[in-house]
C-alpha cells in the first residue's frame, strides 16, 4: 500500500483521488502547452479538466473515466465523455494535442498509461506522479529510454483526508518528439501558500457537497456514523 493508501495490484474503480487545484495551476504557469483538443484518460470527477478550462479558453476536452457516476460531472466540461477503462480501449491519438492526468497508482498502471500515450510522437503528455516513481530498477529501462521533463511540486498535495502524506510529487512532462533524447530537464514549480491551499480545499469540499460528487466526505462518513456504537466512536470518525 502506498503512502496515499492505494493498494498495488489491478486497477479498481475506487482508486480515485481528486487532484488539488493548485497542482494544475502551477504546471500551467510553467509550461505553455498548445491549445486545441486535450484528453484526460483518468478523469475522475473532472478536477484537472475544470482547472485547465478555467485557465485556458483555447482548450477543449475529451475525458475517459472508469466510474459511471462521474459522467454527469464531466459532461458540462467536455466535448465527449467515455465511461470505460482507457487501457482496454482503442484510441485515435492523432486527434489530441495534449494528454494530462493524475493516473491511478496501482501496480504498473502509470507505466501502462504512459506507454499507451507515447504511441503518438507529436502528443504532449503530462502525468502527476510521486517523485520516487523515477527511482525504480523496474522502471529503469522506460525512464532511461524516454526521460521526462520533471516539475516537482514544493507543496505536497493532499489526496485524502485533511493532511498530506510523506510523498513528494512532480509532473512528468513529455514534449513532442523528445522520446529518444539523452536526458530531460527539471524545474521546481512555484510555491502555493498555505492560505490558498486551505481555501481551495474548502471550496472543493463545498463543490462536492453541492453536486453530490462521489468524493463528498459526507457520503463516506455518514454511513459510518450511523453504524457507530457509541458517541465516542462517532466523535472519533468526525475528528
Amino acid at each position: 500500500m502506498s503512502a496515499t493508501g492505494r493498494t498495488p495490484g489491478v486497477r479498481e474503480p475506487n482508486d480515485a483521488y481528486p487532484t488539488e487545484r493548485y497542482c494544475v495551476e502551477r504546471l500551467l504557469e510553467a509550461v505553455r502547452f498548445p491549445g486545441g483538443l486535450w484528453v484526460e484518460p483518468a478523469a475522475g470527477e473532472g478536477d484537472v479538466v475544470r482547472v485547465v478550462r478555467g485557465m485556458r479558453s483555447d482548450v477543449a476536452f475529451e475525458a475517459v473515466e472508469l466510474r459511471p457516476e462521474c459522467e454527469r460531472l464531466l459532461r458540462p466540461e467536455c466535448e465527449r465523455v467515455t465511461i470505460g477503462d482507457w487501457l482496454r480501449m482503442p484510441h485515435d491519438l492523432e486527434r489530441y494535442q495534449v494528454a494530462i492526468t493524475n493516473p491511478p497508482y496501482g501496480h504498473n498502471l502509470p507505466e501502462h498509461f504512459l506507454v499507451s500515450l507515447l504511441a503518438r510522437p507529436e502528443l504532449w503528455i503530462a502525468l502527476l506522479l510521486p517523485l520516487g516513481w523515477l527511482s525504480s530498477s523496474r522502471r529503469h529501462s522506460l525512464v532511461s529510454a524516454v526521460p521526462p521533463d520533471v516539475y516537482p511540486l514544493p507543496n505536497r498535495p493532499v489526496f485524502r483526508g485533511t493532511h498530506g502524506d510523506q510523498v513528494d510529487y512532480a509532473w512528468m512532462v513529455y514534449p513532442p518528439r523528445t522520446r529518444r533524447r539523452a536526458a530531460g530537464s527539471m524545474q521546481v514549480l512555484g510555491v502555493t501558500s498555505r492560505e490558498v491551499r486551505v481555501l481551495q480545499r474548502s471550496e472543493r469540499r463545498a463543490w462536492a457537497a453541492a453536486v453530490g460528487a462521489p468524493s463528498d466526505p459526507a457520503k463516506k462518513v455518514l454511513p459510518k456514523l450511523r453504524a457507530a456504537a457509541s458517541l465516542h466512536q462517532a466523535s472519533t470518525l468526525i475528528r
